[in-house]
């Protein structure tokens, strides 16, 4: 089952981080608008290398989402924030929307 479109009540622009150039700049893919729940809450998370760190942002969306740390989102009022970690909820057998959550910074 997918995210339910009740759920899909706030549009966050992604731009999937795709490495440094030469000179240590992030580049970023093409600006992608997904539509899912925006939730802005100061969470403490582990980051993928398992350091607690502060998440101002999560935001609920389709699993087939590309968002790999570092990558740049833009919210409906404008402000931007960097991806600390994607975690994919698989509901399994059980009957309930799966999911990816993007923690942002």
């Amino acid at each position: 089952m997918s995210l339910l479109s009740l759920w899909k009540q706030h549009t966050v622009t992604i731009e999937p981080h795709l490495g440094t150039n030469g000179y240590g700049q992030d580049m970023f893919g093409p600006a992608v608008e997904v539509q899912g729940w925006l939730e802005q809450k100061v969470k403490n998370i582990r980051d993928e290398n398992g350091s607690e760190t502060v998440s101002t942002a999560q935001f609920y969306c389709e699993l087939g989402t590309s968002a790999p740390p570092r990558s740049r989102g833009t919210f409906p009022d404008g402000r931007t924030s960097l991806v600390i970690l994607s975690a994919p909820m698989d509901a399994g057998t059980l009957p309930l929307p799966e999911h990816l959550v993007i923690h942002f910074e």
